[in-house]
């Protein structure tokens, strides 16, 4: 059951770096990106942010932590099915696992469904600066990650907090 122990822990620490990804975005370089965009600075994207990225590709690591967070959560969701102590008397670890594993899921399909990763790359990278994709961005960008930001945020609360609040967790 220790292990079981670290795997909840470690599944609750990336979920919630990755839910602090997006709370950062939000308050801070999704709205400089929205500022620079909305102040018709959008080439200061093309001549700064988008070379940056092209060099030191900061989008894998911090896409790979979403993968390694949706891995964990697979694992984990594995680890209590396959429990027989926790399918009888865990049932709420099973939904928040479940939860946790639906995070990556559930953010896919926000961000294809509306468009919106289409758009943030092409913004992102320079390749489509237009106004229709500029005003696009500004539609979008903060609620898209408002929203996927709750998502993880919701699974990494109930993955950090209901250990503490639950006798029965503790004792396993």
């Amino acid at each position: 059951m220790k292990s079981l122990r670290m795997l909840w822990l470690i599944t609750g620490l990336i979920t919630t770096l990755v839910a602090g990804y997006l709370i950062a975005h939000i308050i801070v370089l999704g709205r400089y990106f929205d500022w620079l965009i909305a102040n018709g600075q959008a080439s200061v994207l093309e001549e700064t942010y988008a070379p940056f990225r092209r060099e030191f590709d900061p989008v894998t690591p911090y896409l790979g932590s979403f993968v390694v967070q949706f891995i964990l959560a697979a694992v984990l969701l594995t680890t209590l099915f396959l429990n027989r102590y926790a399918l009888q008397y865990m049932k709420p670890r099973l939904i928040c696992g479940t939860i946790a594993l639906l995070c990556l899921p559930m953010a896919i399909v926000l961000f294809e469904s509306t468009g919106f990763h289409a758009i943030e790359d092409a913004v992102m990278s320079a390749s489509d600066l237009s106004e229709p994709v500029l005003n696009a961005w500004l539609e979008q960008n903060i609620p898209m990650h408002i929203a996927t930001a709750f998502i993880y945020f919701v699974a990494a609360a109930l993955l950090v907090l209901w250990p503490l609040t639950n006798d029965s967790l503790r004792k396993d």
